[in-house]
């Protein structure tokens, strides 16, 4: 039972309820350790579920030494759409690479949603990796025409 989140706990569930007509959105729970965020996620992934959406889980390593991008391979591979392995042929420069990266992990979300509406939770993104935290940022503007919520704890 969640106690003075009822605001919070409403703009998760219209974010949900939005999926349906392919609204999706980018929702970040900060705050001090122990408020909630994660049963907050939890209230979410519950209503994805009742909604006939999937809900995945990626979570970031507080210890550190975790290879690049490991919350989203959890969320791709609890998805069963591998998070990609191989360098873009034909990018000229990293920063090519990188982009071309993004997109082939943007399609594969997409595919995914378009199969079945999506809830993405990435878990204590304070401790994600750079590239992590750049691969949020490029979806996050990608998912606003696609039935995919992603929310991020810190």
């Amino acid at each position: 039972m969640l106690v003075g989140r009822e605001r919070e706990l409403q703009t998760l569930q219209a974010a949900v309820a939005g999926m349906r007509s392919s609204r999706g959105s980018f929702l970040l729970l900060a705050g001090e350790p122990g408020i909630g965020k994660t049963h907050l996620a939890l209230e979410a992934g519950e209503a994805a579920r009742d909604a006939g959406a999937s809900a995945v889980w990626g979570r970031c390593w507080e210890a550190g030494g975790a290879p690049a991008f490991c919350p989203w391979r959890e969320a791709c591979n609890a998805l069963g759409c591998e998070f990609p392995r191989a360098i873009a042929i034909g990018a000229t420069t990293a920063a090519e690479a990188r982009f071309a990266l993004f997109c082939d992990v943007a399609d594969r979300l997409g595919r995914a949603a378009s199969a079945q509406p999506l809830l993405i939770v990435l878990e204590d993104l304070h401790a994600a990796d750079p590239s992590t935290l750049l691969l949020l940022e490029f979806l996050a503007s990608r998912v606003l025409n696609l039935p995919v919520v992603l929310i991020g704890t810190d």
